[in-house]
């Protein structure tokens, strides 16, 4: 997947969690973006939102996964970093979103 550099947290420091320790979901428990959860409350991810209709999408260890892109209100798609759907975010109040993959399959939530 091409991202512009301003996307791009291997390239650009304060958007990557590696590098800005106020992203880490492992050094501080105040982050600006969501938890993600599997279907058993496990956390397997979080996100970096770059805008209300872009998020970054990072493993727990602050591998950049992907990116979900808002395309109406209420709904992102995600997709990896080779440009292939992965799955879609349904809101289902405030801030908290159900996770479904690419087979329409539930597969976790968000906090």
């Amino acid at each position: 997947m091409k991202i512009p550099s301003s996307r791009n947290p291997k390239l650009t420091s304060s958007i990557n969690p590696k590098l800005t320790s106020s992203l880490n979901s492992n050094l501080t428990s105040n982050i600006s973006g969501l938890y993600l959860f599997d279907l058993d409350l496990d956390v397997c991810g979080f996100t970096v939102p770059l805008s209300n209709d872009y998020w970054l999408l990072f493993d727990p260890r602050c591998k950049f996964d992907g990116v979900a892109i808002g395309v109406r209100d209420n709904f992102f798609v995600a997709f990896d970093l080779n440009n292939d759907f992965v799955g879609f975010f349904i809101s289902v109040r405030n801030n908290s979103w159900l996770r479904f993959n690419s087979d329409n399959e539930w597969i976790g939530c968000t906090a």
